[in-house]
């Protein structure tokens, strides 16, 4: 038998296989149905919105912060129970009055070299009037 025969025989057998298969066992109506299923899926896109959380460079920033002002009230609560201790042995006598803050502190044992040419110099200081030297217009 040649090829051709065999596919005139065997072709229509087929096509019947086939559509017996799809129509009468109820196939074609599933694959139907989950295709409409699929599309329907795809077409519908539902958007769930998550609460904005800031990111964790925020938060760690804000923890620093936190940290860093409890540290400076507590350094702040250190200083005045100190200074009420030494006055309270003194009598009263406050022995930083008239004092400020140094605006740089160095190293102990160790010279101070300067690290710009204002180093040592009071932040509070007004520097030179060169007003009078006339170079300004009025």
């Amino acid at each position: 038998m040649k090829k051709s025969e065999l596919k005139e025989t065997l072709k229509p057998l087929i096509k019947e296989c086939i559509k017996e298969v799809m129509f009468e066992d109820g196939t074609l109506s599933t694959i139907i149905s989950e295709v409409v299923k699929g599309i329907g899926a795809q077409s519908t896109i539902v958007e769930v919105a998550t609460p904005e959380q800031p990111p964790a460079d925020t938060m760690r920033e804000q923890k620093i912060a936190e940290m860093r002002s409890a540290h400076l009230r507590e350094v702040e609560e250190q200083r005045q129970s100190l200074n009420e201790a030494v006055a309270k042995r003194l009598g009263g006598i406050d022995v930083f009055e008239g004092t400020s803050p140094l605006s740089k502190a160095g190293q102990a044992g160790q010279p101070l070299t300067p690290s710009s040419p204002l180093d040592g110099v009071d932040p509070n200081d007004s520097g030179v009037d060169l007003s009078q030297l006339g170079l300004f217009g009025k």
